[in-house]
């Protein structure tokens, strides 16, 4: 193995918060004997969380993300503390379903939430996978829907800057259409 060549490595597990995320990035930093460039890192997304988070007084909404596969981001995952941050319930960890699962068609059906996180992996189209995100019983569910890349669910180093940006960017938009349709 690696250790056999002279080779140093670190293993690291899966992050299951922010705070966790932030905690490997100022490990990895400090490998590198890079704490500033580490510290910067944390600064950045700890100031991209802070402007995506749900306003005073303003409602909050469910969602849920469904990815190729009908796989979701449940409960103890980055994506499920950034969605609680930006004021998003969600969905999946309503159901108790825990890390990184598929989710049942038939529960988004049952209660369709405020706004469906929808993506694709790259390459996937025309596979079994790729289908259940397009399943026709989806389209005539009147969730929002709004882009969500997959590696938002597995990266949580620097990608949690894009990532909370985003699902405040759907917060927004649904409030923005409840909005207009008010004042009509």
């Amino acid at each position: 193995g690696l250790r056999r060549v002279a080779i140093h490595y670190e293993l690291f597990d899966v992050a299951f918060s922010v705070q966790e995320s932030l905690a490997q990035i100022r490990r990895i930093a400090a490998l590198l004997d890079s704490a500033a460039a580490g510290e910067a890192l944390v600064a950045r997304i700890e100031s991209a969380i802070e402007a995506a988070r749900l306003p005073p007084g303003a409602p909050r909404l469910t969602a849920a993300v469904y990815e190729t596969g009908g796989l979701t981001a449940g409960a103890n995952t980055v994506t499920d503390d950034l969605m609680q941050t930006v004021g998003l319930d969600n969905l999946a960890a309503r159901y108790d379903i825990k890390t990184h699962q598929p989710m049942q068609l038939e529960l988004l059906l049952a209660a369709p939430p405020d706004l469906l996180l929808v993506g694709e992996v790259p390459g996937a189209d025309g596979t079994q996978a790729a289908r259940v995100v397009q399943h026709r019983a989806l389209r005539k569910v009147h969730s929002k829907r709004w882009d969500f890349p997959a590696r938002f669910m597995y990266c949580s180093g620097p990608t949690i800057v894009e990532e909370v940006t985003a699902l405040a960017q759907a917060r927004d938009a649904i409030y923005a259409t409840s909005r207009a349709q008010a004042s009509r």
